[in-house]
């Protein structure tokens, strides 16, 4: 689970109404804070592009927004925006690291390092912009580097529940799991309310094999965010493995609910379903499966999947044709 933390707008100096115009700046300001609070997001875009109209110099109004079309999923006009209010402030911290951030996520990695690092020359005493540079090391596959990064983050700033979480995510990618449980451990009592250090640390346990921990984990992560759909399906995952398979199907049902056609419930589910025995559940599983996600592996799983017993010997030899067509098919796809 990554945890994205969605910036406030800026409050914008007090401006009297326009001469003759009707249009008070302070309380328009006023509206789109309102407004992008309360998840309104297109209404805030709207003002705030008004603001930015009637006040082109103003930094801060075309920062602000960068963050309502930003967080509209608008990444091209953010962007914009943001070089805007940088070309009028070229020493604006906040608008670089945000900058940096819309390159991450839109594969721009490199443009990415060139915003952040200046975000934090500018603003050395400020840790994000510091995991924003371990992330874009990292979208470059600069691993080593990145870590190295977010070490020294986490050691200048070592409360920071933020760096320590990320931190916690790169390692557990590189297979240290240890070292990644004991950074997801100290992000949840930095992160209280944050369930996916708890997540991540279950995922951590059952990779350690330790499928006890993994499920207390997951379900202190349930009781911070009952819905969260990533972490039914993962509780589900370490229920099965325990065979505790009706609770594993209630887990992964609960994730779809959340997500409807999320494919690892979706597989996860039939494959549980297959091991009770349910053999047409789990092969509407599989077929969901795969009109979501079309691979050889749900293909052949649907061709392998075997009933308990045959009602008939036609049955039988059906399911053997299909069998022999789907590796018939597997073999001249090469």
């Amino acid at each position: 689970m990554s945890k994205n933390k969605r910036e406030k707008p800026r409050q914008a100096a007090p401006a009297s109404s326009a001469p003759g115009g009707g249009f008070d700046l302070q309380v328009a300001q006023q509206q789109a804070v309102a407004h992008f609070q309360a998840g309104r997001l297109a209404e805030a875009s709207e003002v705030f592009r008004e603001i930015a109209r009637r006040r082109p110099e103003d930094a801060g109004a075309h920062f602000n927004l960068a963050l309502a079309l930003a967080a509209q999923g608008l990444p091209d006009d953010a962007a914009e925006a943001d070089r805007r209010a940088i070309e009028i402030q070229p020493d604006s911290a906040e608008a670089r690291y945000h900058l940096g951030r819309l390159l991450i996520s839109q594969g721009k990695p490199q443009e990415a390092l060139v915003e952040l690092e200046r975000a934090a020359a500018l603003r050395p005493d400020w840790p994000d912009p510091r995991l924003g540079i371990a992330d874009a090391l990292w979208s470059q596959k600069k691993n080593a580097e990145a870590v190295a990064r977010l070490r020294g983050a986490v050691e200048r700033w070592p409360d920071h529940g933020d760096a320590v979480y990320n931190l916690g995510n790169f390692l557990m990618a590189q297979g240290e799991l240890e070292a990644a449980a004991d950074c997801f451990e100290r992000a949840a009592a930095l992160l209280p309310d944050f369930p996916g250090a708890l997540n991540n640390l279950g995922v951590v346990r059952k990779r350690q094999g330790q499928a006890g921990e993994a499920i207390e984990c997951y379900e202190r992560a349930l009781v911070l965010d009952p819905d969260a759909a990533e972490v039914h399906n993962n509780l589900g995952l370490a229920l099965k493995e325990g065979a505790r398979l009706e609770a594993a199907v209630a887990h992964f049902e609960r994730a779809l609910a959340l997500q409807p056609g999320y494919p690892d419930a979706l597989w996860n589910l039939a494959l549980a379903r297959e091991e009770m025995g349910q053999v047409k559940a789990a092969e509407a599983g599989y077929r969901a499966f795969y009109s979501a996600t079309p691979t050889d592996g749900a293909r052949i799983r649907l061709a392998t999947l075997l009933p308990v017993i045959y009602s008939s010997l036609d049955e039988l030899r059906a399911h053997r044709r299909r069998l022999e067509e789907e590796v018939d098919r597997l073999h001249r796809a090469g």
